[in-house]
C-alpha cells in the first residue's frame, strides 16, 4: 500500500561525514548524503514512517544514497559536537 508523501515540518541541516571525522561505512564509499534533520510535532504513532518517507523522497531527489539522522540521536559527544560545528542550514529556521 502506497502512502501519500508526507508534509514535514522540519529543520533539514547537511552533514558530512568527513567533516564529521566518520569513516564511511564498509562498501559504501563516501558517495552518500549525510542529513540532519529535527522534526517538528509529529504523532509518534507516525513518525517511524515519516522517517522513512523523508529518506526516501530525499534519495530521490538528490539521486543518491541519504542517511538521514534525526537530530538528538547522535550519543557520541565528540562525533555530536563535531555536527554541531560543521552543520550548515539548507532548510528551516
Amino acid at each position: 500500500m502506497a502512502y501519500p508523501a508526507p508534509t514535514i515540518d522540519a529543520d533539514l541541516e547537511a552533514v558530512t561525514a568527513a567533516l564529521a571525522g566518520v569513516q564511511p561505512r564498509p562498501g559504501r564509499g563516501d558517495s552518500d548524503v549525510d542529513l540532519l534533520v529535527e522534526f517538528g510535532p509529529i504523532d509518534i504513532s507516525k513518525k517511524f514512517h515519516t522517517y522513512l518517507e523523508a529518506r526516501a523522497a530525499f534519495s530521490k531527489i538528490l539521486q543518491s544514497e541519504v542517511d538521514l539522522v534525526m537530530s538528538g540521536a547522535v550519543k557520541n559527544k565528540v562525533i555530536a559536537s563535531e555536527i554541531d560545528r560543521t552543520k550548515k542550514l539548507i532548510y528551516g529556521t
